[in-house]
């Protein structure tokens, strides 16, 4: 499963570093991008430890609450529902943290949860929906729901809701018969009465952020090729900027290739391609399938809504890069693996469904 899956990218993520600061293209610094495969492998060898999937709920749900809780806060400080004191000292830390790490990450008109960038939180929040969806269960997973539907839309990433509605048709479409899709109108439907009543008493727009619908007015214009989003044309020249590098670097950059180009690239895909050529990008693209190859088709639905988020937001972010958000995938991933090793029946009773015809009686 490993080799069919993660491995050939992992192998690759690992040598290709190392190839470059040899090479001399690189500095030693850049081996810092190992840790996206030191950082699951260590999520993994932690698993072999803690044993206890409810343990790995527990603490995925208080994360999802955390950075729901903060990015609400946020969303109400831009709307001027908190007292300024407290929403000046959120702006003022989020704005210190954010400069910290680069000024071009300062960003004040959009939620970013305890991250520093709002897309990384776009992706985080819809990652703890679907981990919410097949993790949790009652009344937690309904408010886990609903901070991470709040993220969605608090982090304005036009991006991350497009990846939303891809996985929420993953689930229903992954699910049995119309039992999925039954469940989800249902629950658009419960989602919607709420705001009926916020609408019915003239008080819904008080929580619609007026830079929110201009974005969502923006990008649809680009899209339909009647007006200029600044946001994705400058996403556009990065883009042409980072192709001519790939005819200088053909066998691939090998270290980072952000090092290399000076700039952020915002193309998962652009990213593997120009770090590794045509093989690295092909081993994401493994991955990101790899849900339908090595799972049963009983325990593949989470990971199919996971690798599809994560394709959607690859197209303009470096979503796989974003270790916080990733993170989520493989407490999962180790979750169902702790599930069908201690012979939970919700894990294993369609397995021994399928298998059970085999059987010729006692021995």
């Amino acid at each position: 499963m490993y080799w069919a899956s993660a491995g050939p990218l992992f192998l690759l993520l690992l040598l290709l570093p190392i190839m470059g600061v040899t090479a001399g293209t690189h500095g030693v610094r850049s081996l810092y991008s190992i840790a996206m495969v030191a950082v699951p492998w260590s999520i993994f060898m932690v698993g072999r430890v803690a044993g206890d999937p409810r343990t790995w709920a527990r603490g995925v749900t208080v994360s999802i609450w955390i950075h729901g809780s903060y990015g609400a806060v946020q969303l109400l400080g831009r709307l001027s529902l908190l007292p300024d004191a407290i929403s000046e000292w959120i702006t003022a830390w989020d704005l210190s943290s954010q400069a910290a790490y680069a000024e071009s990450y300062i960003v004040s008109q959009r939620s970013t949860g305890m991250l520093i960038n709002p897309n990384s939180f776009g992706l985080w929040s819809v990652l703890a929906v679907v981990f919410s969806v097949f993790y949790l269960k009652g009344r937690i997973r309904a408010f886990s729901i609903a901070l991470a539907l709040a993220g969605v839309y608090a982090s304005e990433s036009r991006t991350a809701m497009v990846a939303l509605i891809a996985s929420v048709i993953a689930v229903a479409v992954t699910g049995k018969g119309l039992d999925a899709i039954f469940r989800m109108v249902a629950l658009i439907i419960a989602a919607a009465v709420p705001l009926a009543v916020l609408s019915w008493f003239g008080v819904l727009q008080s929580f619609v952020a007026v830079n929110a619908l201009e974005r969502m007015r923006s990008g649809w214009l680009a899209v339909t090729g009647r007006g200029v989003d600044e946001n994705l044309a400058g996403r556009v020249e990065a883009w042409n900027f980072a192709s001519t590098l790939s005819a200088d670097y053909w066998m691939g950059t090998w270290g980072p290739p952000q090092v290399t180009l000076g700039r952020s690239i915002d193309s998962q895909y652009l990213a593997m391609f120009l770090q590794g050529s045509l093989p690295l990008l092909l081993a994401y693209l493994l991955l990101l399938i790899s849900p339908l190859i090595v799972l049963p088709k009983h325990r593949r639905r989470p990971f199919v809504a996971f690798a599809l988020a994560v394709a959607t937001m690859s197209f303009t972010a470096t979503a796989f890069e974003n270790l916080a958000a990733m993170g989520l995938v493989w407490c999962a991933l180790v979750i169902d693996a702790l599930k069908v090793r201690t012979g939970n029946p919700e894990a294993v009773r369609s397995e021994v469904s399928e298998v059970s015809h085999n059987k010729v009686g006692p021995t």
